[in-house]
């Protein structure tokens, strides 16, 4: 090893041993490379590099194809990852890392993620590994790594941040976790400001990293740093072409081209898997113009989410309840608890609701555990039982999230996220009418789309200030249906993967003139 300013020789070595010791080689050349480098730069290094300890190269190689296949985040390359995996440890029972590796692969694969397998099955799978690694080593930073996944899907942000603290401390350079740090400090804790830090320091240490450059690349656009943005999407383009449609897709449809969105949908579908997530999120985007059919023949008559976009609360309900029959999952409750209140039964809404904003620690965030329509349909409660005064804490952790958004450089509207938004419904609760509608009015004239029949926001719709608000929605909705149709109902680029139902092109021709 040479310093290349100096070109002087630091450190070299020769090793005679047999293939079988090809670990501990691992161990001795990383511990005598920390040596120099301490001695000879005056570094301070945290700590000796720990090669991968297995029974013998079989199980090592398992363990790295599956490594390979993890990264490529599909539901085929994360199952097969599951193989190799438990191939390793059939191999090597006492292979921490591939017990390690195997819990967070398991974890992958639920219906949130990229897999189809209800959450609680997906833990009961992952907990015995998750476990296993950590009795093998509990000094290993996969270990925790696991660990922190696994609290993180358990709705415990706090136990899963301080594991992937834990793993970060004892390998500094364990890129995907700074990404993990991000979401749970973003989406749980609302920690926008030191989300971004961890965000930049994942992508310095792996910039090929897919999952993490396409929430890096989220994150500028958020803050209206789009010169950036568009450099990071060139760099993404040629190692995940489907992930960088879908990006592109955000990009371009900022300030309200819906059409650009759904579009952009079908041609990451074209490049990338037909996975039911992505399909999912086309059948919402479809759902958003008005092609109601086309959304309930992607994602079925039942999807929540779409159930929601067309304004059918009562269907949304049956549906969710639907979903609990198999994935007693807290966040099928939350969506319940937001259907119920949707629909107008504030009674059955009230409890889980409230349980959700205590679990929050009474905290508002931009996208996940209470988030902004949660605390929105609470408000509505606590006014409809004549508690009012009750309501005062709530308006308080919107603002709070709202000073957070900005405290960090984020304040730009997207399809399903306006920060002028939030800030506008609470100045409008909190009785500062002129001040909301001004706000609300120009997130929806930036692209935000406000749900249409939700019991809760009553008193938003009654009011005669909202209905220029509403009228230039859905002015955007039939201007962006007609967009899209123009394209797919003449000479569909997309035939081979998705094609409009025949009754939804009909008068398409007058479209066009």
């Amino acid at each position: 090893m040479w310093e290349a300013r100096s070109d002087s020789h630091l450190w070299s070595e020769s090793y005679d041993r047999d293939l079988d010791d090809i670990f501990t080689i691992q161990d001795e050349i990383s511990a005598a490379i920390v040596g120099a480098l301490k001695r000879r730069l005056e570094l301070e290094v945290a700590g000796t590099p720990r090669a991968i300890t297995a029974a013998n190269t079989e199980a090592h190689d398992a363990y790295l194809r599956g490594r390979y296949l993890m990264v490529q985040r599909t539901q085929a390359t994360m199952e097969g990852a599951v193989r190799e995996f438990e191939k390793a440890i059939e191999i090597d029972p006492g292979y921490a890392r591939a017990h390690a590796e195997l819990a967070i692969a398991h974890l992958f694969l639920n219906r949130g993620a990229f897999g189809g397998i209800p959450l609680p099955e997906a833990i009961s799978r992952a907990a015995p590994h998750a476990r296993q690694a950590m009795a093998l080593d509990p000094n290993l930073a996969e270990a925790h790594a696991a660990a922190g996944q696994l609290w993180y899907l358990q709705q415990n942000p706090e136990e899963a941040l301080a594991h992937f603290e834990k793993a970060v401390q004892i390998n500094p350079n364990y890129a995907i976790v700074y990404n993990w740090m991000a979401i749970v400090l973003s989406k749980e804790l609302g920690h926008y400001a030191k989300s971004f830090v961890a965000l930049e320091t994942a992508v310095r240490l792996d910039p090929l990293s897919i999952s993490t450059r396409y929430n890096y690349i989220v994150s500028l656009i958020n803050r209206g740093r789009f010169a950036e943005a568009d450099r990071e999407l060139d760099r993404l383009a040629s190692i995940a072409p489907d992930w960088y449609e879908r990006l592109r897709t955000i990009r371009m449809s900022l300030g309200g081209k819906w059409a650009t969105a759904v579009l952009g949908s079908l041609d990451s579908l074209r490049i990338g898997e037909n996975s039911e997530r992505s399909r999912t999120i086309l059948a919402m985007q479809l759902a958003v113009i008005g092609l109601e059919k086309e959304a309930f023949a992607l994602a079925g008559a039942s999807h929540f989410g779409v159930l929601r976009i067309m304004g059918r609360p009562e269907d949304a309900v049956a549906a969710v309840e639907t979903r609990l029959a198999d994935d007693i999952d807290l966040r099928v409750r939350h969506d319940l608890a937001l259907a119920l209140a949707g629909s107008g039964d504030y009674a059955s809404a009230r409890p889980i609701l409230e349980e959700r904003w205590q679990r929050s620690g009474e905290r508002i965030t931009c996208c996940n555990r209470f988030r902004i329509d949660g605390a929105a349909a609470l408000i509505a409660i606590l006014r409809d039982a004549g508690e009012d005064t009750a309501t005062g804490v709530l308006l308080a952790a919107i603002r709070e999230n709202v000073r957070r958004y900005h405290q960090a450089g984020i304040g730009g509207t997207k399809l399903v996220f306006s920060v002028d938004f939030e800030e506008g419904l609470a100045a409008y609760l909190a009785g500062e009418r002129e001040k909301g509608l001004a706000l609300i009015a120009k997130a929806v004239e930036d692209g935000y789309f406000i749900l249409p029949n939700e019991a809760y926001l009553q008193a938003l719709y009654d009011d005669p200030g909202f209905a220029p608000i509403l009228a230039s929605q859905q002015a955007r909705q039939a201007r962006e249906r007609n967009r899209f149709l123009a394209v797919v109902c003449t000479d569909n680029p997309y035939a081979a993967i998705w094609q409009p139902l025949p009754e939804t092109c009909g008068g398409v021709e007058n479209l066009r003139n």
